[in-house]
């Protein structure tokens, strides 16, 4: 799956959830059970065999190639072989998902995503500029190929009122600048249902 195609199919079904998104979206534990399941459908649905938890990463996808193997295992050997596709961290604390950064940076998938949040009042660049020296130190992370992408999605921390929830800003790893670079033609305009009152 690439980046993009992740990132937009993120917000859609963010959308057409967001009653239940505004709803819990303050509530961190309430917010991440939310989440979650719009992750694994968006995986699901591009054909990718999932699970929470796997390597400790909250969503990790794989694609099974056992059946690829054309020599027969010996006798009660169980049959392993599968590729990594994706690894998600979800990060609800805005003060460290740069740790889920460096911990995806040591795990190999084709896609790695990275969904933390910063405080709404925040000027980004600070951050990511900060994130991508980071990232760039890190002498032993798995490098990304030439169709592989390190995605951060960055939202709206500490809001004051429903209208600054989400913004969702999406920042993708560019090897040669060594750097994470927010691509602004992505959409992502979460619509903010105006029924809801708190």
């Amino acid at each position: 799956m690439k980046a993009k195609e992740f990132f937009e199919q993120f917000i859609e079904r963010i959308n057409d959830k967001s009653n239940d998104a505004v709803k819990y979206y303050c509530d961190s534990k309430e917010y991440t059970k939310f989440i979650f399941p719009i992750i694994e459908s968006i995986l699901d649905a591009n054909g990718e065999k999932n699970i929470c938890k796997y390597y400790n990463v909250d969503v990790f996808s794989w694609k099974d190639l056992k059946d690829e193997i054309a020599v027969k295992e010996p006798k009660g050997f169980k049959k392993y072989c599968w590729e990594p596709l994706t690894a998600i961290e979800h990060e609800n604390t805005y003060s460290s998902w740069l740790d889920e950064v460096v911990k995806l940076a040591y795990i190999y998938a084709s896609l790695r995503v990275v969904i933390g949040y910063l405080p709404v009042k925040q000027s980004h660049r600070e951050y990511i500029d900060y994130v991508s020296r980071v990232y760039s130190h890190l002498k032993n992370k798995c490098r990304l190929k030439d169709d592989d992408a390190f995605l951060l999605i960055i939202g709206n921390a500490l809001c004051q009122d429903k209208y600054e929830y989400f913004n969702y800003r999406p920042y993708l790893y560019n090897q040669d600048e060594e750097k994470f670079v927010l691509q602004q033609d992505w959409n992502n305009k979460i619509n903010i249902p105006c029924s809801l009152s708190f």
